[in-house]
C-alpha cells in the first residue's frame, strides 16, 4: 500500500511570493533535496494513525507567487487528474452490483463459487495485540506491510516500523525474526514488500532500491545476499512471486513501466513493461505511477491497479502485452490537482478510494481491494473488496468485512488490518460450490 508523499490544497489566488504552509493536519510536500521519497519511521498508534490520516488525505495550503500587474488568475494554473486520456472510456468494468456483467454462464458460476467462498471464510488465527513498538513483545506490530505464507505454511510477517520480519506458524505461535533497522548486510531501510520463494528463502524489497534474500537453517533465517535492481528504477510498493519468477511494482522514468522482472539467481532476463500514468512532468507521472501488483494463473499474468486511479491491467508475464483494461465504476476518485506552473501535485482532503492490494485467487479470480475513508475518520476506513474474472476483468463487490488480503491457498487467505490495533489474520476459506455440470 503505497503512501502519496505530496498532499496540498488548491493554489490561492493571492499574489506574491510566499512559502507553503500547513493546515491542521498536513503533510509535508517538499520531500528531500536528493529527490528520493521521505522514508517515514512512524512510533506507535498515534503515529500509525498519521500514517492513515496520510494515505487518505491531508491539507497542505500552498499560496501560489504571480508576477506583473495583472491579477491572479487560480483555475488558469491548475490541472485536475486524473485527465480523460488516463481513463479508458471502454473496456472491462467492476462495479458495486451483486453480480458481473459479461460473464457467460460457466464463467459466472466459478465466480459464484469463489464468491461465496469468501464470503463464508472464518476466522481461523489471529496474531496482534495493543502494546508499544520495542517492548520485545513478538506479537506487536507497529506497521504491517505485507504477510506470506511460507512452503511450510508458517505465516511471514514483514513489519514496516520496526522494520523487521518475524515467522509464525500456522497456530500463531512465535518462530523467529530476523532484519533491523541499517544500511548493512540484511539490514532495511524502508522495507515494502516481501516474496517467499522455493526452498525457505525470503525475499524483501525496500525503497532504495534493495532486495534482501534470506535463506532458512536450522538455526533460523541468514542472509544470502542482495539481489541487485536497475538503478534507474523506483521500487513501489508491490512484489509478487510465482513459478520461480519474481516481480516488482516500479516506476521507469524513461519508458514509464510499471512492472519490472527479476532475474532470480542469474537465471532469466531483466525487463520492464506495463504502462503508468500518462503526464507532462515526471514529478506527476511518478506520484500517479504506483499500486499493487498480483501473480496468477498459467500462463502467467501480472495485474497492476494504480494506487489512485479507478483502473487495474493484466499484461502477459511472457510477453509484456496488455491483456485487458478494467475500469472500477464506483470508485471514489480523490481530488489530485497539478500546479502547472511548478508541476507539483497535491491531494485535497475528503472521502475517496485507494487501491490496496490486487491478488490472484485460484489462477481464475482476481481479489482487488481497495480502502475507502476520509481524514476526519482514519480509523474508519472501508476495506472494500471486489472479485474480477481474470480472463475478461470484468467483476463486482463481494464483501467490506475482509482485511488486506496478502495471500491465498486452495484453503486458507492470509490478510492484515492496519487501522485499529495491527494485526495478521488467517480465515479459513469455506469448500467451493460446484458449477452446475461439475
Amino acid at each position: 500500500m503505497g503512501i502519496p508523499t505530496k498532499m496540498m490544497a488548491k493554489p490561492s489566488a493571492r499574489c506574491g511570493a510566499s512559502a507553503p504552509s500547513l493546515g491542521a493536519g498536513g503533510a509535508n510536500i517538499g520531500g528531500r533535496g536528493d529527490g528520493q521519497e521521505p522514508s517515514p519511521r512512524p512510533r506507535g498508534l498515534r503515529r500509525m494513525a498519521a500514517y492513515i490520516r496520510r494515505h487518505f488525505g491531508a491539507v497542505l495550503v500552498y499560496t501560489v507567487a504571480c508576477f506583473g500587474t495583472a491579477g491572479c488568475e487560480a483555475d488558469s494554473m491548475e490541472i485536475s487528474h486524473p485527465t480523460p486520456d488516463n481513463i479508458p472510456v471502454d473496456g472491462s468494468v467492476v462495479d458495486a452490483s451483486e453480480i458481473p456483467t459479461g460473464l457467460a454462464r460457466a464463467e459466472l458460476d466459478a465466480w459464484l463459487g469463489a464468491r461465496d467462498a469468501l464470503r463464508r471464510s472464518e476466522v481461523a488465527v489471529t496474531i496482534g495485540k495493543l502494546g508499544e513498538v520495542g517492548d520485545d513483545e513478538t506479537d506487536v506490530f507497529g506497521w504491517v506491510a505485507d504477510a506470506k505464507f511460507d512452503a511450510d505454511g508458517n505465516i511471514v510477517v514483514l513489519d514496516r516500523m520496526a522494520q523487521e520480519v518475524r515467522v509464525f506458524d500456522i497456530a500463531g505461535r512465535f518462530l523467529t525474526k530476523f532484519g533491523g533497522t541499517g544500511d548493512g548486510p540484511g539490514e532495511f531501510r524502508d522495507p515494502v514488500g516481501l516474496a517467499t520463494l522455493s526452498g525457505g528463502r525470503i525475499v524483501v524489497s525496500d525503497r532504495r532500491g534493495h532486495l534482501e534474500i534470506f535463506a532458512r537453517e536450522d538455526s533460523g533465517y541468514v542472509y544470502a545476499g542482495r539481489q541487485p535492481v536497475p538503478s534507474d528504477l523506483r521500487i513501489r510498493e508491490g512484489v509478487c512471486h510465482i513459478g520461480g519468477r519474481l516481480f516488482l511494482s516500479v516506476w521507469e522514468q524513461e519508458s514509464n513501466a510499471v512492472i519490472h522482472e527479476v532475474p532470480l539467481l542469474s537465471k532469466g532476463v531483466a525487463r520492464s513493461f506495463g504502462k503508468g500514468y500518462g503526464a507532462r512532468y515526471p514529478l506527476v507521472q511518478r506520484l500517479l505511477t504506483d499500486g499493487p501488483i498480483g501473480c496468477f494463473g498459467d500462463p502467467v499474468q501480472i495485474v497492476f491497479a494504480f494506487e489512485q486511479l479507478p483502473v487495474l491491467r493484466s499484461y502477459s508475464a511472457d510477453s509484456g502485452a496488455e491483456l485487458w483494461t478494467a475500469v472500477v465504476a464506483d470508485y471514489m476518485q480523490g481530488q489530485i490537482v497539478e500546479n502547472r506552473g511548478t508541476g507539483s501535485v497535491g491531494y485535497l482532503s475528503g472521502l475517496k478510494d485507494v487501491a490496496m492490494a490486487a491478488m490472484g485467487v485460484g489462477g481464475e479470480h482476481i481479489l482487488y481491494q481497495t480502502g475507502r475513508g476520509e481524514r476526519a475518520a482514519p480509523d474508519e476506513a472501508e476495506i472494500r473488496s471486489y472479485l474480477v474474472d481474470a480472463a475478461s476483468g470484468n467483476g463486482a463487490l463481494v464483501s467490506t468485512s475482509l482485511p488486506i488480503v496478502s495471500d491465498v491457498t486452495d484453503t486458507h487467505i492470509l490478510g492484515y488490518w492496519v487501522t485499529g490495533i495491527p494485526r495478521v489474520e488467517v480465515r479459513r476459506l469455506a469448500p467451493r460450490n460446484k458449477a452446475k455440470g461439475e
